[in-house]
C-alpha cells in the first residue's frame, strides 16, 4: 500500500539539508499538511528523554490511579498521561 502523505513529505523539500531549529513548532505549523506524520511526531516528542522524567510520570500516574479509580485500564491511563504532556507542551489547549 502506498503512503501518499509520506511520499509528499519526502518530495516537498530536501529534509537532509534543511535545518529546523524547533522541530516541535515545525510539526505544529505543518500538522494540517501532514496530519498522520504530525501525530506520529507528537507521540515521539512526548516520550521522556531522561529517567528522572519517567519517575515524574510514574508519580503523576500514581496520583491518577487512586483507590477510587483503581479499575482504569492501561489505555485510559496512557491517554490521560499523553494528553497531559501535550497540554504542558502547548500542543493542545
Amino acid at each position: 500500500m502506498e503512503n501518499l502523505e509520506l511520499d509528499t513529505y519526502l518530495r516537498s523539500f530536501d529534509y537532509r539539508l534543511v535545518s529546523i531549529k524547533d522541530p516541535l513548532l515545525w510539526w505544529k505549523e505543518h500538522q494540517t499538511d501532514f496530519p498522520i506524520l504530525a501525530h506520529m511526531a507528537f507521540d515521539i516528542f512526548s516520550i521522556p528523554v531522561m529517567s528522572s522524567e519517567v519517575e515524574r510520570v510514574f508519580s503523576i500516574a500514581k496520583k491518577l490511579i487512586t483507590d477510587e479509580r483503581n479499575r482504569l485500564g492501561p489505555e485510559v491511563v496512557e491517554a490521560c498521561q499523553t494528553q497531559r504532556h501535550w497540554w504542558k507542551a502547548g500542543l493542545i489547549s
